[in-house]
């Protein structure tokens, strides 16, 4: 009997990977020519630019006009398709709302060359978040493709969200990589895909995804798809688009398919490549601060300040766009040539200029602070922060301790005073402070700088939705000293403790107690390194491996006066300076890493706020965050896009000899958000933990940093082939330092425990401007429990909010300030119970105001 197979012409189109964007574009303009040409004589029907519009881009932007036009001629006639990406993302590594954005901002371009018609194409995610089913669907998109992650037997199964939505999923069981048309060889080389298929692929059509990394498709492949259907009896192909074939191979609905529920990280059939989590975690961090600094501050002060036709929309969607160029696999996942990420990071420092330009200009429209010296009556540009104002940029209440960085001229202040606009003093712990010289360019005479000190102070407010509050900070002359640092052999025992919780020092260690319900963990913290053999996809110990753990040099304790305390303690690690020469154990060089960890604890609040900072001086290891738990855990739980997954323990696989396999799959993806047995860690982009067995006990080991030499080798214990190109990357050894920022809470019960609403706040705190004043006088405020605000920002002449309910239970939401209606993630206007969120659901909501 024959089969009928679809052939759908492709390239995977990698914007930088083992090459720079740069030479890729350049790759784009000598391929492209021969695929017009092609598709001019019929040898190809259709060609997909690998669902994505920023390659588009790159193309477009610096092709000769006649190819441009062409290239927009064939996409307008729907036969060059792409879409609906505007880069094909990492799913774990940023935000859900990163990934409504990169959705949103592509099929904007696509619908601009004409396109229509989206199939949800993620051929190369290292895995697959739990909410793209309803992120699909948000979008009108029915139907996906997949590849990595999805443990199943056959090519088609339903694939189904939190909230319950589905997708139909085409799975690719041989990946996409397939181009046994471009062989010489082709037609004994198309029949062995076949024939390798046709077990695993279930009903026809069959799919052969024809195509390949950065690849051009043969210029003769009408005639070699006949000349193959002639050859044989077995199987008859014709071309077709990858939507065609997923419409016809997904419409079948007579029997039921077999449906995954939730997050795809299973890697039985393909590679998923875990710990990319951790490689050069400096990109997750620099991704992350400007991921929250974007949704968390900068959008919500352009959206409350009301600035009418100065709103900066195309500035704002082209530093989308540049972040969301960061956000691709293989840039976000650290996986890259070195060369690559040193791009990366010149990028996010534009994104912060970026941010920077637009909350100064809410500040000028809105009179908090002023652009010109010879203005008398407006603020001065050389102002210092000895006035400013508080704004809460969440339309959520907020209360408690929030940080900000005071830059006041002159000489140093033994302390400061801090007052409300009526006069009334407020509560504030002054924490730190150093020399700083702030510089200020006004836009109608010369720029300058000021030289005094910047001084790291926490103030507690409580504050309502989009409220302002005007703030006066005073030098004053009293400032707590600070105990001195003991020599590193003197384990006198140091604590500092609130209403909540009890840090101290002893000769046992660190010990963590919560003091309201008793629950205590010996040594709570460590930090330990051990050999990694691996590459940037994969950790793999070698076969002599080695642990170290550090040990701590010294400790003081700095009381902030009545609300709180810091407990400082040093860390010095001596292990193997590197690899030896044949990578099989440790090389007989040591070296000696050390760090700074700061425990505070203030007044009120139910968690440690912990900064490490480290400097690393070692290679070819992974650097952990080490909490033993005091018992056995059968599962854990961590924030993903939209979601808190919950997901049993998977102990680490003894590694030996894995052909064409990978081993099991043990670390997990974090966004923010890690809950293990008793404890609770909110945390700025730690993205990778592992729960290990240690006999009697279970370990939660969190990632710091993971220091490896190689994109790809061929020779892991825990993988069993390449994943990439065997280029060496100096750059991914991570030599230098680094900081890493977390709050921990220890206790079972509810109360003790931290949730994603503190996590969030954590991440994206409150907003201090220069300058007093109100942001707005509409503000907006919404009473939502456990709902998490994903985005607030003005589209058009509404304002758009967007929640999510992470429980199993439905949630209400209350909003004063507008009127509300609900929309799709498509801003489509859609019927929904009012004030109500579904257990896993994402609500987005359009406010008149």
């Amino acid at each position: 009997m024959v089969k009928d197979a679809s052939v759908v012409v492709h390239t995977h189109w990698d914007r930088e990977w083992y090459l720079t964007n740069e030479e890729y574009t350049a790759r784009l303009l000598r391929v492209f020519p021969s695929i017009l040409e092609s598709l001019r004589a019929g040898q190809i029907e259709n060609f997909l630019f690998d669902g994505q519009t920023a390659a588009l881009e790159d193309l477009l932007g610096q092709c000769e006009p006649g190819l441009a036009e062409a290239v927009a001629g064939f996409a307008r006639e729907g036969r060059i398709n792409v879409g609906p990406w505007y880069v094909m993302p990492d799913e774990f590594l940023c935000s859900g709302e990163a990934l409504v954005r990169n959705l949103e901002e592509g099929i904007r371009v696509s619908k601009e060359h004409g396109q229509n018609a989206f199939v949800g194409y993620l051929p190369d995610a290292f895995g697959h978040a739990a909410q793209m089913p309803q992120i699909f669907q948000g979008f009108g998109i029915r139907a996906a493709v997949v590849w990595r992650g999805a443990g199943i037997e056959g090519d088609i199964f339903e694939w189904r969200s939190p909230n319950g939505d589905q997708v139909r999923c085409v799975f690719l069981p041989q990946g996409y990589y397939q181009n046994p048309f471009s062989k010489i060889e082709y037609v004994q080389a198309a029949t062995r895909y076949f024939d390798g298929l046709a077990d695993k692929a279930g009903r026809a059509p069959l799919l052969l995804a024809q195509g390949g990394d950065h690849l051009a498709p043969p210029d003769n492949l009408k005639d070699r798809i006949s000349r193959f259907n002639s050859a044989q009896k077995k199987y008859r192909l014709k071309q077709t688009t990858l939507h065609r074939h997923a419409m016809e191979k997904c419409s079948d609905d007579s029997r039921p398919w077999p449906v995954l529920a939730g997050e795809l990280r299973d890697n039985s059939n393909a590679f998923v490549l875990p710990d990319v989590l951790s490689s050069r975690r400096y990109l997750k961090r620099l991704n992350q601060q400007a991921e929250d600094r974007l949704l968390g501050q900068v959008e919500p002060l352009l959206a409350a300040a009301g600035l009418g036709e100065r709103y900066p929309r195309r500035y704002l969607r082209e530093t989308w766009k540049l972040l969301l160029q960061q956000h691709a696999h293989d840039s976000i996942c650290g996986c890259s040539i070195d060369e690559v990420h040193q791009e990366m990071i010149v990028r996010f420092r534009r994104v912060q200029n970026r941010l920077d330009a637009m909350e100064t200009l809410a500040c000028e429209e809105i009179g908090l602070q002023g652009s010109r010296l010879n203005r008398p009556e407006a603020p001065s540009p050389f102002a210092d922060d000895a006035r400013m104002t508080a704004f809460n940029p969440s339309v959520k209440s907020r209360s408690g301790w929030h940080p900000v960085h005071v830059f006041l001229e002159g000489a140093k202040a033994a302390g400061l005073e801090v007052k409300d606009q009526a006069g009334e003093p407020c509560e504030a712990i002054v924490c730190d402070c150093e020399e700083h010289r702030s510089f200020a360019s006004p836009v109608d005479d010369f720029p300058e700088h000021a030289a005094g000190h910047l001084y790291e102070v926490f103030v507690r407010l409580e504050m309502e939705g989009w409220e302002s509050k005007a703030l006066r900070f005073a030098k004053m002359p009293a400032l707590g000293a600070s105990a001195p640092l003991p020599p590193s052999d003197n384990r006198t025992r140091l604590a500092i403790s609130n209403d909540w919780l009890s840090v101290s020092l002893s000769e046992s260690g660190i010990r963590i107690e919560n003091i309201r319900s008793g629950d205590a963990v010996e040594t709570a913290l460590s930090i330990i390194s051990e050999g990694d053999a691996g590459d940037s996809y994969n950790y793999s110990p070698p076969s002599a491996p080695w642990i170290s753990e550090a040990k701590i040099a010294g400790a003081r304790r700095r009381p902030f006066g009545a609300h709180g305390a810091e407990l400082e303690i040093s860390f010095r690690l001596c292990q193997p300076k590197s690899l030896n020469a044949s990578r099989s154990g440790a090389s007989g060089e040591r070296v000696a890493s050390h760090g700074v960890l700061k425990m505070r604890l203030f007044s009120g609040e139910p968690f440690v706020r912990a900064t490490l900072r480290w400097t690393n001086k070692a290679k070819d290891h992974r650097l952990r965050l080490a909490l033993p738990l005091g018992e056995k855990v059968a599962s854990t739980a961590s924030d993903s896009a939209f979601s808190l997954v919950e997901r049993p323990v998977a102990y680490r696989e003894e590694q030996t000899s894995l052909p064409e396999r990978e081993a099991r799959v043990s670390v997990n993806p974090s966004y923010s958000f890690v809950a293990v047995g008793k404890f609770s860690i909110g945390h700025l982009a730690m993205q990778e933990y592992e729960i290990l067995d240690r006999g009697e006990t279970d370990l939660l080991a969190l990632t710091l940093i993971r220091c490896v030499g190689w994109l790809s080798r061929r020779d892991l214990a825990s993988r069993g082939a390449g994943a990439g190109p065997d280029f060496e990357t100096p750059g991914a050894q991570c030599i230098g330092s680094e900081e890493f920022r977390f709050i921990l809470s220890v206790g079972g019960a509810a109360e003790d425990r931290l949730s994603l609403r503190e996590a969030e706040e954590f991440r994206r705190p409150m907003l201090f401007l220069r300058g007093a004043g109100e942001v707005t006088d509409q503000p907006i405020k919404m009473r939502s429990g456990e709902l998490p605000v994903s985005s607030c920002r003005q589209v058009g002449a509404e304002l758009e909010i967007r929640l999510f309910n992470p429980t199993a239970k439905r949630q209400e939401y209350e909003i004063s300030g507008g009127s509300a209606r609900r929309v799709s993630l498509a801003g489509k206007d859609i019927e929904s119970r009012p004030g109500i969120v579904e257990p896993g659901g994402i609500a987005t909501l359009r406010i008149r105001r």
